[in-house]
């Protein structure tokens, strides 16, 4: 009953507003379908918790990194096979904020799980050697902002991520490498992990 009564409250909801902001291609194309005052603004980070990076000395190795939660954890799991053809790269995939309860998944690859802190998120992307963002193409991630991205260049990470429109936008350099499908994205990212120079986005 609850949801039969509020079904259409996000379209009303932007109907009756006076002023629209979203933060994504797709959120924008969405509310104008209901409302002509929409202002599209993307998502930032504060200078202050993202300081300039210092310049660090390479670990032994190659540090893929991820950022997320519990509900986002599901992306990686397409990116698992990935990682197993990839044996001749000494690499380690941070996974920071990844659903444990999703582990069993990856075995078969190098990774260490870490617990997600807003204290301690920026320190470990500082670790990175490049971030990712998978994502599975469906109507809920198509409308997310970007975040991750803009986190991984705020440390002055090179990323990866999947075509979708928000991503795109972010990722200007059109010599950024992205996953689009999954041989694709194999070959792409077992390209950039081979690469001793990486383009900072």
């Amino acid at each position: 009953m609850i949801r039969f009564l509020f079904r259409d409250k996000i379209k009303k909801v932007i109907k009756n507003a006076k002023k629209v902001i979203t933060g994504s291609p797709y959120l924008t194309y969405y509310a104008k379908k209901n409302n002509i005052y929409v202002e599209e603004i993307p998502t930032s980070v504060s200078c202050i918790k993202y300081p300039k990076p210092n310049l660090k000395i390479k670990s032994n190795n190659f540090i893929v990194g991820w950022i997320g939660s519990k509900s986002t954890s599901v992306n990686l799991i397409d990116l698992v096979q990935v990682f197993k053809n990839i044996d001749d790269i000494d690499y380690c995939l941070y996974l920071v904020g990844f659903d444990v309860d999703l582990e069993y998944k990856l075995k078969g690859i190098n990774y260490k799980i870490i617990p997600w802190s807003a204290d301690t998120e920026v320190y470990w992307i500082n670790k990175f050697d490049v971030g990712i963002m998978p994502l599975v193409d469906n109507s809920f991630n198509k409308g997310k902002c970007g975040f991750k991205l803009i986190q991984y260049m705020a440390c002055a990470k090179p990323t990866i991520s999947t075509p979708l429109e928000a991503n795109v936008k972010i990722n200007r350099n059109k010599k950024i490498f992205m996953l689009v499908l999954a041989l694709i994205g194999r070959l792409k990212l077992e390209k950039f992990l081979k690469t001793e120079k990486f383009l900072i986005a």
